[in-house]
């Protein structure tokens, strides 16, 4: 009788320990480790269940609300997990339906949840902006992420929406610029935000201001982001001028924003391959041997130099061209320079 007793006592005591050590665990950053197991992820949807485990504090500071944010967290793409963590970095208010309202998974069911919570955080932006010690470009990214992934919804909701942003005052230039991209994208205001886009990449060159305070690195990452918009505006649209605009761009860059930028030109010649090399027939053979060069430099594996080689067989480029035989002798050259490229970079 008494080693029946305590045999239950002995359970008891195991499993209290179990159930506390369980609890502490939850708490640990590595959530990859954690909850690897399908038992651990039963543990895990207990953090979510447990929304009011402290009450006077928000839910996401409370040590299961915590383990919650970093089980979803490690489901979500880069710009979601990023913003999370932005958010929580800037003490934004969240609670448990902010959190999940971002999962991937659960977006597939109702994407309602997911504008709302964006929307609220633009409304928000003059607040976010406004915060004492907080560093200046962790509130910009905030505001910055939150349009990327509102970008990503194509929606009648997200569109006027955009449109309605786009007509705001009062904006960062990098938000600014990313949302010039997204109304042109869809057609709002189209020269317009053009413009602001290409004359916004002559200032960026121009910022020596920013140059001398050290931000460098800052002021080429918003150049290589004007340089994106640009660039897809041109995939999306097939406009020549912002394609004559970054070949001029390309011959008086240097460094890391004109390596960019030959990446850039590879993409852009393998989804517009015919507007690509129309335009280069229409400049002087040093421009399109500059052109190439920049090209080629952006061709950096195997993979990337059968594509181009791919698009170069399928031989639609010279069919109702102004001047086949310049078409003709550009594409030879291209399929020459592509021929010789050497890479270090395998498939």
């Amino acid at each position: 009788m008494q080693r029946t007793e305590i045999f239950k006592l002995f359970i008891l005591a195991l499993g209290v320990f179990f159930l506390s050590n369980a609890q502490s665990r939850a708490d640990q950053k590595d959530f990859k480790k954690e909850f690897g197991t399908a038992a651990q992820e039963k543990a895990c949807n207990l953090c979510h269940g447990r929304v009011n485990a402290i009450i006077d504090a928000p839910w996401h500071e409370s040590p299961l609300g915590q383990a919650g944010v970093h089980c979803v967290m490690r489901r979500l793409d880069y710009y979601e997990r990023n913003l999370i963590r932005n958010l929580l970095k800037i003490r934004y208010p969240l609670n448990r339906e902010d959190i999940t309202a971002l999962d991937k998974i659960g977006m597939r069911f109702d994407t309602k949840n997911r504008i709302d919570l964006l929307e609220k955080i633009l409304i928000d932006r003059e607040a976010i902006h406004s915060l004492p010690n907080i560093d200046y470009f962790t509130k910009t990214e905030v505001v910055y992420l939150t349009l990327r992934l509102l970008d990503g919804h194509n929606l009648p909701r997200v569109d006027k929406l955009i449109d309605a942003l786009n007509q705001q005052e009062g904006w960062e230039k990098t938000e600014k610029a990313l949302l010039a991209f997204m109304a042109a994208k869809r057609n709002f205001r189209y020269p317009s935000n053009v413009s602001y886009l290409t004359n916004l990449l002559k200032q960026n060159g121009l910022d020596l201001e920013r140059i001398y305070k050290g931000e460098i690195f800052h002021a080429i990452i918003d150049q290589m982001s004007v340089l994106s918009f640009l660039s897809d505006l041109f995939i999306f649209k097939g406009d020549k001028d912002i394609l004559n605009l970054l070949i001029s761009y390309s011959s008086s860059t240097y460094g890391f924003p004109g390596e960019y930028l030959s990446h850039m030109f590879v993409e852009m010649f393998l989804f517009r391959p015919r507007i690509f090399i129309s335009s280069l027939a229409a400049k002087d053979d040093h421009i399109v041997n500059e052109v190439i060069k920049e090209l080629i430099f952006g061709v950096s594996n195997n993979q990337l130099k059968e594509h181009v080689k791919d698009v170069l067989r399928k031989n639609v480029f010279i069919a109702d061209a102004y001047d086949p035989e310049r078409m003709e002798s550009i594409i030879k050259k291209l399929n020459s320079a592509v021929d010789e490229t050497l890479l270090n970079v395998s498939n």
